[in-house]
């Protein structure tokens, strides 16, 4: 079936929140994306050509404007998200102090968001690799292994005061060697689970708690933009008893009015315990938490 002129280039309502999310996200936490003068230090020898100058800064920051608008305005979604994940992995290749786990995510998603037609598959194996890749190299270092890592961790990287309780109790060795097999243990979890779609709402639940609990005992000091990339990830994840956003809903405003319209609506939905079966309720969730999130570690913290 041939899909109109609309829906090719534009993302389905759903997915154009979470790519508006990951977007907000972006412009308050990755501004260096964005705007703002950076070293260049390129990963490839190839990237010395592009050498940033004014001309070359312009050029990137107008088309990354026109990328935002696009989602913003849900016109041409869909390729502005594709265009815009290249131009995070050009900024990253083209600088070795702007890679990070997270920022290659971010990249990842965008484009992956590009080039999705309806099957989530792609948004699976993405974050299975992500979790595949994290468990083997832990697997692979001895410090993780026999819990130096984690002793280091504990007692010289981070005040964990919740974990510290423990420590009157446990030795510190004990404590380090079970949170590291633990957090291993997650990860292969994960890694498998997120490739099944009748385990999409456990793999969200383990997720949730287990990079909530990082943020949880750090004291917001990790995984901060580390974890709101991975709950969008996860947000794209669908499974079958799941319900779409109105796709009726042509825009943002109109999105939000039919929440309020229905308020009480969704406050016996929740009383119920059957508000997380669709998928809606993920994203208004998502926008509230968003919000306290980033005035909290954006302006706050």
């Amino acid at each position: 079936m041939m899909l109109n002129r609309g829906h090719q280039f534009n993302l389905p309502m759903y997915e154009s929140h979470i790519a508006l999310l990951l977007l907000i996200f972006s412009i308050f936490f990755k501004t260096k994306f964005f705007y703002g003068t950076y070293p260049f230090a390129p990963f490839i020898d190839f990237f010395w050509i592009f050498e940033p100058g004014v001309g070359y800064r312009i050029l990137l920051g107008g088309i990354t404007f026109l990328c935002c608008l696009g989602i913003v305005f849900r016109k041409m979604n869909r390729i502005a998200c594709f265009i815009l994940g290249l131009i995070i992995l050009w900024i990253i290749l083209s600088n070795q102090l702007f890679y990070s786990t997270n920022n290659l995510l971010l990249a990842c998603l965008f484009i992956l968001l590009g080039v999705y037609r309806g099957n989530d598959l792609i948004f699976r194996i993405q974050l299975s690799i992500l979790y595949f890749g994290s468990s083997i190299s832990k697997i692979l270092e001895t410090d993780w292994r026999n819990g130096t890592y984690f002793n280091n961790f504990i007692t010289q990287v981070y005040d964990l005061s919740l974990i510290n309780i423990l420590l009157d109790f446990i030795s510190v060795f004990w404590v380090a060697l079970f949170f590291s097999w633990f957090v291993i243990g997650i990860e292969i979890s994960l890694c498998v689970l997120v490739l099944f779609r009748r385990f999409t709402f456990a793999s969200r639940l383990i997720a949730l708690v287990f990079h909530g609990g990082m943020l949880i005992i750090s004291g917001g000091e990790l995984s901060v933009p580390y974890f709101y990339i991975l709950m969008c990830a996860f947000l794209l994840l669908q499974s079958k008893i799941e319900g779409k956003v109105n796709e009726d809903a042509q825009s943002w405003f109109d999105f939000f009015i039919d929440y309020f319209k229905t308020l009480r609506i969704h406050f016996l939905k929740l009383w119920k315990g059957t508000y997380f079966q669709n998928n809606t309720s993920y994203i208004y969730i998502y926008y509230f938490f968003a919000l306290i999130y980033i005035i909290y570690f954006r302006f706050i913290n």
